[in-house]
Order: structure tokens, then sequence, then C-alpha cells
């Protein structure tokens, strides 16, 4: 009999810890469930570009289970701030989707060194721009065709080689793009000629490498 008794004690014992095993851990799930915080959303959609006001965003109360650490809690980490991507309400707010400085062609404006400058030149025809085909980061030398005193010869100055194109505006359609204008990354000696090459005869440009 006493071995009947300690086995139905030993039962009834394991039964009551499975039982509060069972009901800790439901009272964790429930915690963690009930465990809120604050992160940001954007109250409209927000285009590409955009620059993010405190008005544009609101705080909305959501539950920390799954949440990722690097969500946005905070406005004032994004407000000043230029979106990356398309947002709409609703989504969650990440560092990456938000930028210091606006994304857009003229980005590079904000990347030049103290010594370097930005210089456009015209081209005058479509054999002249490499028939379209250059873009933003191609490295490029700029020839000069140049008549003079009813003679013509072309020039090529050392410092007018390896050129970074920082710009390129194109007019037409994808059958034809015409490069009409490049904006080169130089220094102010190399825009000076850019300069006097432009004005004193017809600029090619040799396409060397694409970055």
């Amino acid at each position: 009999m006493k071995i009947f008794k300690n086995r139905y004690f030993f039962l009834a014992v394991s039964f009551i810890i499975a039982v509060a095993a069972a009901f800790t851990a439901v009272l964790s799930a429930v915690n963690l469930y009930e465990d809120t915080c604050f992160v940001v959303r954007v109250k409209d959609t927000v285009l590409p570009g955009t620059l993010i006001t405190d008005d544009m965003l609101e705080t909305v109360k959501v539950g920390k289970l799954n949440l990722p650490e690097n969500i946005i809690k905070e406005k004032s980490f994004i407000t000043g701030k230029y979106s990356n991507t398309e947002i709409f309400p609703g989504d969650n707010l990440f560092p990456e989707r938000f930028t210091e400085r606006k994304n857009t062609e003229d980005a590079f404006m904000y990347e030049l060194s103290e010594k370097e400058k930005a210089v456009s030149v015209s081209l005058k025809s479509d054999a002249a721009g490499f028939s379209g085909r250059l873009e933003k980061g191609d490295i490029v030398d700029v020839i000069t065709y140049i008549q003079e005193g009813g003679s013509t010869y072309v020039s090529e100055d050392p410092e007018l080689k390896n050129l970074e194109i920082l710009a390129v505006n194109k007019t037409g359609n994808d059958q034809q793009n015409r490069i009409e204008c490049i904006t080169f990354r130089a220094d102010k000696g190399q825009a000076l000629k850019l300069i006097e090459a432009e004005y004193s005869g017809i600029l090619h440009v040799v396409f060397s490498e694409r970055k």
C-alpha cells in the first residue's frame, strides 16, 4: 500500500509541477504580447526625396513581440532628413530609409572637396558625346578640334585626361539620346582649360573607363 501511496503522491506532485509550468508559460506569453512601446509612423504617403518634417509623423503604440531593435521610436531621429524610398502609412521606419541629403541627380554638388570644382561644357554632335552612351561616373579625355586661320588641328591637353563625369544632360528619346552638356569634376586649372577649350574650338569626349 505504501508503494501505491508513494506512486500517487509522485503523480500528484508531477501534475502540480506540470500545471504550474504551463501556467507560467502562458503568463509569460500574455505578458510578452501585452508589453508595448511607441514607434514612429508617417501619416500620409511620402515620396522619395521628401524632406521629413515633424507634422508628417505620428507615434503609435505597438507590441514589442518580434519588433526589430533598430525600428525608429523617436521623431527627432528622422526630422530634417530626406526619404530614400516611398513610405506608406503603417510602414515600419528604419534608419536606412532616410538620408541627410536629398538623393537627386544634383547630389554631387554636396560631395565636392574643398579644392574640387564642377564645370559644365556643351557638345556639338552625337559623335562628340560618344553617341549618347556616356553616364555619370565615366572617366574620359577631352580633346579640342580647332579651326584657326584657315587651318585645323587637334589639341590634346594632358590636364584634360581622366576627367570624371558628374552629370550628363541628354535630349531625345530612348532611341536617340543626344548629349548636349556634360558636367565634370575638376580642379581650378582644369576648369579654366575646359572653359577655354569650349570657346576656342569643338570639344570631343573620348571614353576611357566606367567605374
